[in-house]
C-alpha cells in the first residue's frame, strides 16, 4: 500500500512539474518583451544612422564630381580659345593675356569679372547671372611662363570652389602649331 502511496505521490509531484514547465513556456515574462524591443530599436537605429552617413556621402561626392567637371570645362574653354586662334590665323595666344577671368561653357573670349559665383539656369552653369546662385565659383587663372628648354608657353589654371573645398585643373598651351 505504501507503494501505490508513494507511486500517487510521484505522479501528482511530476504533473504538477509537468504543468509548471508548460505555463512557463507558454509565453514571454515582461522582461524578455522590454530586452526584445531594446534590441531591435538599438538595431533600427543603427541602420537609419548608417543611411544618414551614407546620404551625406553621396551628396560630398556628387559636389566633388561636378566640381571636377567644372574646372575640365574652363580648361577646355581656354584651349577652344587658343584653337580658334589658329584656325583664324593669328598669334595663338591672341586674347589669352595673364590674369584671372571667368568663362562660361560657350565662352568665346575671356572675361574680367570681379565675382566669380557660377549660376544653375536648369541646363548649364554660367557666370551671367541667370539662374539660381549655387554654391560652386570658378576662376581662370592664365600666366606666361618658360619651360627649362626656354620655350614659352601659358599656364592655365581652372579653380573651383565649393563649401569648404577645391579643385584645381592646370594645362600648358604651347604655340605648337
Amino acid at each position: 500500500m505504501l507503494n501505490i502511496k508513494c507511486l500517487r505521490r510521484r505522479r501528482i509531484r511530476l504533473r504538477r512539474k509537468m504543468l509548471n514547465v508548460k505555463r512557463k513556456a507558454s509565453g514571454f515574462t515582461l522582461v524578455e518583451v522590454v530586452i526584445s524591443i531594446f534590441i531591435l530599436s538599438m538595431g533600427t537605429l543603427t541602420i537609419i544612422g548608417l543611411i544618414s552617413d551614407n546620404l551625406g556621402i553621396i551628396s560630398a561626392s556628387k559636389r566633388m564630381v561636378v566640381g571636377s567637371n567644372l574646372a575640365q570645362e574652363g580648361i577646355e574653354v581656354v584651349r577652344n580659345i587658343r584653337d580658334s586662334n589658329w584656325i583664324e590665323y593669328e598669334l595663338y595666344d591672341t586674347g589669352i593675356s595673364p590674369g584671372d577671368y571667368c568663362v562660361d561653357y560657350n565662352s568665346t573670349s575671356l572675361i574680367s569679372c570681379a565675382d566669380y559665383t557660377l549660376f544653375w539656369n536648369g541646363s548649364n552653369y554660367n557666370h551671367s547671372g541667370f539662374g539660381d546662385a549655387t554654391f560652386f565659383s570658378r576662376r581662370i587663372n592664365i600666366s606666361n611662363q618658360v619651360d627649362s628648354e626656354g620655350i614659352g608657353y601659358i599656364q592655365v589654371q581652372s579653380i573651383v570652389s565649393w563649401d569648404n573645398s577645391q579643385t584645381v585643373v592646370e594645362t600648358h598651351l604651347y604655340d605648337w602649331k
